[in-house]
């Protein structure tokens, strides 16, 4: 599988009493779907899996899945101290014909790289479908580092992370030495570096998903970090002098990731796109 475009994980709504707002959950779907993203995240850590039981847990998986069909790709959570309750969560996930999985490190457990592996692989030999991991340490005490990389990488189903460390180093290192594995952004102040390396955002919606269907030479708008469009959207993060050749005033963007991304025909413009 191939996860392209926006692929965002859906909060779940309460009621005053502290119940999932079913309702609203259907609304919140609805909206995700009219607003272009490219799939759908049920059970992330956005969802707040951890605060619900494991019913309420079915139920949204089951709910989601029947208001969106098969309109954007649908992406289960199967996060879990246990090894056996995600096990048993990706097994339902597989069975409401779920596109992928979403699989990350068990919290807390502070698991090992190898541990950490054979808890991936054994949710994977449990569901089949293609999975997302889902790096994200500042909460699950423990890092996808290589070795874990490694091991789960001799299942073809692992085919994508999201990478929540923070840590921009990381985004080199999978862009380098996993190609095969697809990388999406998961913090939103590191969306500019991603776009630049023409990695995929992770998660927000309306408007970045509609300027990234215009392409240019095949290749997404937002993939071409200084491209006015995407400059002028990035005004926050980054200002590019095309008189000088660098970046200033960036807090996210390496040189070297700009020019990745390939920035001479605005350099060639000779005007500052900002």
């Amino acid at each position: 599988m191939e996860f392209r475009g926006i692929c965002t994980p859906a909060i779940t709504p309460l009621d005053g009493r502290g119940r999932i707002d079913w309702d609203g959950f259907a609304t919140i779907l609805e909206h995700l779907v009219d607003s272009g993203v490219n799939g759908i995240i049920i059970g992330g850590t956005t969802g707040e899996y951890y605060a619900h039981s494991t019913e309420e847990r079915l139920e949204s998986l089951r709910r989601a899945k029947e208001i969106v069909g098969s309109r954007v790709a649908m992406i289960g959570g199967t996060g879990a101290i246990r090894t056996e309750d995600s096990v048993a969560f990706a097994e339902a996930i597989a069975g409401l014909d779920y596109d992928a999985l979403l699989v990350t490190t068990p919290p807390y457990a502070s698991p090992t790289p190898r541990e950490n592996a054979l808890h991936a692989l054994a949710i994977d030999r449990a569901a089949n479908l293609p999975i997302m991991l889902y790096n994200y340490p500042g909460r699950m005490a423990a890092e996808m580092s290589e070795e874990c990389l490694d091991r789960v990488g001799r299942s073809p189903n692992f085919c994508a992370i999201k990478e929540s460390s923070g840590d921009i180093n990381r985004l080199h290192l999978l862009a380098r030495d996993y190609p095969h594995i697809q990388t999406s952004c998961g913090m939103d102040d590191q969306a500019l570096e991603f776009f630049a390396w023409g990695r995929p955002p992770g998660s927000v919606p309306d408007p970045i998903s509609r300027p990234r269907r215009i392409s240019r030479c095949g290749r997404p708008v937002w993939s071409m970090v200084i491209s006015p469009l995407a400059a002028k959207s990035c005004r926050r993060c980054c200002r590019w002098c095309a008189h000088s050749n660098r970046a200033v005033n960036s807090r996210n963007v390496s040189k070297m990731a700009v020019r990745s991304a390939g920035c001479w025909p605005v350099r060639r413009a000779r005007r500052c796109v900002i």
